[in-house]
């Protein structure tokens, strides 16, 4: 990660996307926001490949919703730095190349750098909360709407 905040946006959010490269180890956990059990787990593996302009992010792994049997999931992204930010950018499914987020880290607590941006998709909301140390990313979604109500928390580390 950079310790410099007073270098432009772009080059912040050039070094920060260049920190992520790599592999990691991915856990998730997904509850209700009320007072329930979770509702699912993840775990897998993460990678952030670099692209022409920007990363290639991967995650896949086995996951277990409620009751059910495990399954397998993937799913792709890609991070680029657009207008001082890091954008996400949906790689695989219905919309692919749309964006979902773009992220202005700022300096947090910790020597973190955090960033909050919103993603709309009518009637839902996506309020998306990331933040980066060595080592260490962490994202944690909020999801609602007139079906949804939970929070997606997931946990990348590099592997030993």
């Amino acid at each position: 990660m950079i310790d410099d905040f007073s270098i432009d946006d772009a080059s912040r959010a050039g070094a920060l996307l260049q920190g992520l490269a790599g592999d990691w180890i991915l856990v998730r956990r997904i509850a209700a926001l009320s007072d329930t059990p979770d509702l699912g787990s993840a775990s897998g593996s993460a990678r952030f490949t670099p692209s022409e302009g920007g990363l290639d992010y991967l995650e896949e792994g086995e996951m277990v919703l409620g009751d059910s049997p495990p399954s397998r999931f993937a799913r792709r992204y890609r991070y680029a730095v657009e207008e001082g930010r890091i954008a996400i950018r949906f790689a695989d499914g219905p919309d692919i190349g749309k964006l979902f987020v773009p992220l202005a880290f700022q300096p947090s607590a910790g020597g973190a750098v955090g960033a909050e941006a919103v993603h709309l998709c009518d009637p839902d909301r996506y309020e998306v909360a990331m933040t980066l140390l060595p080592g260490l990313v962490s994202m944690a979604v909020t999801v609602t709407g007139p079906a949804k109500a939970h929070r997606i928390e997931t946990v990348l580390t590099r592997p030993d």
